[in-house]
C-alpha cells in the first residue's frame, strides 16, 4: 500500500504544499490518518489528480467557450451563502457556490458558455451559463447555471488547467487581441 503525503503529493505533481493544503481543506484530497505529523491521503484521490493532471488543458486545444472562476477554502458569507468548495457538498451547493459574485465583462455575452470550476488546477465542476444578472448589492455577476452541455462536460471535467497570476475568474479559450 502506497502511502500519500502531502509532500509526496506534492513533488509528484509538481505543485507546492499550500496547493495540496488547499486540496484537502476543500475535500478534493481526503486523508486517512496520521503517521507521526505527516497526513496520509487517500491513493484514489491522489489518482484522480494524476489522472486530470496527464489530460491537461492548453490554449491551443480546440475548446468550448468557457468563462473559469477559482474557488478555494469554503467560507460562509453574512447572508448565509457559502463561497468556496468542498467536495462532500451535494450538487445544488457546489452550484450555488460557484455561480455567483464574479466581476464578469459583459456577462450577458457569456451565456451558452461553460462556466468551469478551479480549485486549483483541477477542474472539480461543469455547467452551463443559462443566463447572468448582476447582484445589485455587491454589483458582481451571478450566473443561472444549468446542466453542462455533452460538449462542454467532455473538454472539461476531470482535466488540469494551469493558470498564470491571481485574477479570479479566466475566459477560455484566450483569444488573440
Amino acid at each position: 500500500m502506497d502511502l500519500w503525503t502531502g509532500t509526496k503529493i506534492a513533488q509528484d505533481l509538481g505543485v507546492s504544499g499550500d496547493q495540496v493544503t488547499r486540496w484537502s481543506a476543500t475535500g478534493v484530497l481526503r486523508s486517512i490518518g496520521e503517521v507521526g505529523t505527516a497526513v496520509i491521503y487517500k491513493a484514489q484521490d491522489v489518482k484522480r489528480l494524476s489522472s486530470a493532471q496527464r489530460a491537461n488543458l492548453t490554449v491551443t486545444d480546440a475548446l468550448p467557450d468557457a468563462v473559469l472562476v477559482r474557488l478555494g477554502v469554503p467560507s460562509e458569507e453574512p447572508d448565509g451563502r457559502w463561497m468556496g468548495w468542498h467536495e462532500s457538498w451535494d450538487e445544488e451547493k457546489k452550484r450555488d457556490a460557484a455561480r455567483q459574485y464574479w466581476r464578469v465583462k459583459n456577462p450577458a455575452a457569456r451565456i451558452s458558455s461553460a462556466l468551469v470550476a478551479l480549485v486549483g488546477p483541477l477542474v472539480v465542476g461543469v455547467w452551463n451559463i443559462e443566463d447572468a444578472a448582476i447582484d445589485p448589492t455587491r454589483r458582481k455577476t451571478v450566473f443561472v447555471l444549468g446542466e453542462a452541455t455533452p460538449d462542454q462536460r467532455k473538454a472539461y471535467e476531470n482535466h488540469w488547467i494551469e493558470l498564470s497570476g491571481q485574477a479570479p475568474v479566466r475566459y477560455w479559450p484566450k483569444r488573440p487581441k
